[in-house]
């Protein structure tokens, strides 16, 4: 509405949001045509020839870094790994796109009001990773996920891999905020198995209480 108030745009567009990793260079110019036919389907809707309203879809974009059928993933501790997408997957939209679980941090888009509408992001999460997961929840969780769409790739300079695994406050502070009590506890045995075998569930505890007392803390 500010917008519209402002002449920036009608009532009919929509903002589209780039969000970019320090490095990253997108692989095209030409990159908005096939991000906003993903974003936003032009009508007519269903077959529907008198159709006069784009849908507007609440997914997320995420620009191909990882390669030919691969994408983001993660294991049962909240750790990135690359993943090969199944068939089924790569058979939907004709090949064009495909879903995704996390994003690579390198580049994302979405519409504004996409954003807007999320949960309160966590302001602590300064690291990429935990940035990443915790935007991907997010689209994931409160909105229809993310999409890898083939046309739109990048390349990215100097670019960090992602953590091996969450510090113990991060990955508490995911329990906390994703999970139910009876999830949480399988992620707890899940991570100390393999990630952090010395923490006591006491101070997982603590972790999660003090998350939870965090300004702007959202579960």
């Amino acid at each position: 509405e500010k917008h519209e108030q402002a002449a920036l745009k009608s009532p009919q567009e929509d903002l589209l949001l780039l969000l970019m990793e320090g490095g990253t260079q997108l692989e095209s110019r030409r990159w908005l045509l096939p991000v906003t036919q993903a974003l936003i389907v032009p009508p007519p809707l269903l077959g529907k020839e008198d159709s006069t309203v784009a849908m507007k879809l609440a997914n997320a974009v995420s620009f191909n870094l990882e390669g030919p059928g691969k994408r983001t993933s993660f294991d049962e501790t909240l750790a990135a790994v690359i993943s090969e997408s199944s068939a089924e997957d790569m058979n939907q939209n004709n090949g064009d796109s495909y879903p995704t679980p996390a994003l690579n941090g390198a580049a994302i888009a979405l519409r504004l009001d996409t954003y807007l509408n999320l949960p309160i992001h966590d302001e602590s999460l300064q690291e990429a990773w935990p940035a990443n997961l915790d935007l991907a929840m997010n689209l994931w969780l409160c909105a229809d996920g993310i999409d890898m769409l083939e046309d739109a790739k990048v390349t990215s300079i100097d670019a960090s891999p992602p953590a091996a695994s969450l510090l113990p406050q991060q990955a508490a502070r995911f329990a906390a905020a994703w999970m139910d009590e009876t999830l949480a506890k399988k992620f707890f045995n899940a991570y100390t198995k393999t990630a952090n075998p010395d923490m006591t569930y006491l101070e997982w505890e603590t972790f999660q209480s003090a998350a939870r007392q965090e300004p702007g803390f959202t579960a």
